[in-house]
């Protein structure tokens, strides 16, 4: 992680973290796959708004998705 502030996300997968500073993590786990969405803001404004749209998408999609055999 890039060493900022760590803050829970409620409602996010089964559990959540976001680490801010310079370079931006949200940490994601739901069921047995672990979600780590990067962003490196420019003007050092927080990402976290953004991070979790692309989270909610990208976990929807992995639930959807045929399971494999």
């Amino acid at each position: 992680m890039s060493g900022g502030k760590v803050q829970d996300v409620p409602g996010l997968g089964d559990v959540a973290v976001w680490v801010g500073g310079r370079i931006q993590q949200l940490h994601a786990v739901s069921g047995n796959l672990q979600l780590i969405i990067t962003v490196q803001s420019p003007d050092g404004t927080d990402q976290l708004d953004r991070a979790r749209q692309v989270a909610v998408r990208v976990l929807e999609r992995l639930k959807a998705a045929p399971k494999k055999k």
